[in-house]
């Protein structure tokens, strides 16, 4: 027996399944799109409930910041505000500087108060220099940053006088004139001059009649010194 071709039978299919499983499947498809639906909803609610948590928080943000004293029921008012300026005060109200190139300074021991001072071309401290000349000194940088004190009033320039002291005689901003400050945290500078390799730094003796300045031979010795900007006299 030989077969010349195929003819399909159509399957049988009972109506009454078909229309049940055709049931079933539009169920299971409104089932997916309520749930797509619901889960659509829920994102957009979170996404109101966190625009409107952050608006809460922007409307609950502090303008003040909290301190101690409004914790603890005070006032603003009793807060101190910082200082407006950074000027260093001196013990006698003056106003301490720092020195810089073409300054004009009095230069003040803050221990004894006194000023390093020219009296009779002799090289000594007072306290009350008066108003006339002998206290004044006038600041120079070199360009490699060694600095210099120089005396308004004769033009000569403090310096070491190789004997372990200083004086005011050389005309010339040279190497015995050449001056560090060195800041102490107690307060002020040791006015440091330089001695071939090393640093010497001012020193204060009391002698009966003249007070002299000397190389400290240590670091307890070394005066502390403050730099109190001035203008310069008519002279």
């Amino acid at each position: 027996m030989s077969y010349t071709g195929y003819r399909y039978r159509k399957p049988y299919v009972d109506n009454e399944d078909y229309n049940d499983y055709n049931d079933d499947n539009n169920d299971d498809n409104n089932d997916d799109n309520n749930d797509d639906n619901n889960d659509d909803n829920n994102d957009d609610n979170n996404d109101d409930d966190d625009v409107e948590s952050l608006d809460e928080s922007r409307i609950n943000t502090p303008t003040n910041t909290t301190t101690v004293d409004s914790v603890q029921g005070g006032s603003e008012a009793d807060v101190p505000s910082r200082p407006q300026s950074s000027l260093s005060f001196t013990i006698n109200g003056d106003v301490s500087s720092v020195p810089e190139h073409g300054g004009i300074y009095r230069i003040r021991d803050l221990k004894s108060d006194r000023a390093i001072t020219l009296v009779e071309g002799r090289l000594t401290l007072v306290r009350d220099a008066g108003t006339r000349g002998g206290w004044q000194w006038r600041c120079e940088e070199l360009a490699d940053g060694w600095i210099g004190f120089r005396d308004v009033v004769h033009g000569k320039y403090l310096g070491r006088d190789n004997k372990g002291g200083f004086y005011v005689a050389a005309s010339k901003l040279s190497d015995w004139e050449w001056f560090v400050l060195r800041p102490r945290e107690a307060g002020g500078y040791n006015l440091c001059a330089k001695h071939w390799s090393v640093l010497k730094a001012m020193a204060i003796v009391d002698e009966a009649s003249w007070p002299r300045l000397v190389e400290a031979k240590t670091a307890k010795e070394a005066a502390r010194w403050e730099f109190i900007k001035v203008e310069e006299d008519p002279l």
